[in-house]
């Protein structure tokens, strides 16, 4: 596997105009081999969103207009990227943890864990290495990073499409008409945990017209690169859909690479 090409993500969006001479997208057919059941009762307990969080949130109603029409095919052979801390959280069931998508700490159930989450997976290695943590930008050194102690007994998991999924498009003209894009990149996740409970829902409503099963956004991390967030409900399917591959960050080229940057801080100054 070339762990450093640049992206292997093979990518077909289809996206509305804003009322201006653009064109909307027909629907999307659904593969009819195996029905997914897909409905809105899954409980999620007390989620009221906060106020100053409310008020940013576009309405639902025109977030599923705009997501109808934003859709998005990875073509079968595409090869994707996960991070991965173990083996356990390289394609995990449940999480007690949820990170930019959320869902919000308020949905949390019993035994600490999440009625859904999102399973994070990036268009090239580098993408996922950084929405991963396995690097991270050190503050108090400008222009450098630091490599992740724990970092090289990760995994860096790849997937290969098997067969052509749809996700919707929550970046680019999306975003902008919507008037969200600087927010889906927010450093403090509060308005991400609930937008992703928003797309929980939509996702879920429009998945007989859209066949989505999860969402494609920009990277925070990485400008200009994007990433997927598959919504756990479909992990079946994902699993069906793919081949899997892991191996050792650590033992990796791109590993070396990364300890020879100039920009890597030591050990000793990154803690």
């Amino acid at each position: 596997v070339d762990w450093a090409g640049a992206s292997f993500a093979t990518v077909r969006c289809r996206t509305s105009g804003n009322g201006h001479g653009g064109t909307r997208a027909a629907p999307v057919p659904v593969a009819a081999s195996r029905p997914v059941r897909c409905d809105l009762e899954l409980s999620l307990g007390a989620t009221d969103m906060p106020a100053a969080v409310a008020a940013q949130m576009p309405p639902r109603g025109l977030v599923m207009d705009a997501m109808a029409s934003s859709v998005c095919t990875l073509s079968r052979g595409t090869l994707l990227t996960r991070a991965a801390w173990n083996a356990a959280t390289a394609l995990p069931d449940f999480v007690t943890h949820t990170h930019r998508w959320g869902p919000p700490v308020s949905c949390r159930q019993a035994a600490g864990r999440f009625p859904f989450h999102w399973l994070y997976v990036a268009e090239d290695a580098y993408t996922a290495i950084w929405e991963g943590r396995f690097c991270e930008k050190v503050e108090r050194y400008p222009g450098a990073f630091r490599l992740n102690e724990a970092a090289s007994d990760g995994l860096l998991v790849t997937m290969r499409l098997k067969s052509d999924l749809n996700f919707l498009e929550i970046g680019g003209t999306t975003a902008a008409r919507l008037g969200i894009y600087d927010r889906l990149s927010e450093p403090d996740y509060q308005w991400c945990r609930h937008f992703g409970l928003e797309m929980h829902h939509v996702l879920e409503a429009l998945f007989n017209r859209t066949g989505a099963i999860g969402i494609r956004y920009p990277s925070r991390r990485l400008r200009n690169h994007a990433a997927l967030a598959v919504h756990s409900r479909h992990l079946g399917r994902w699993r069906e859909s793919v081949t899997i591959d892991a191996a050792r960050f650590g033992d990796l080229p791109i590993y070396g690479e990364l300890l020879d940057d100039p920009c890597r801080l030591t050990e000793a100054l990154s803690k």
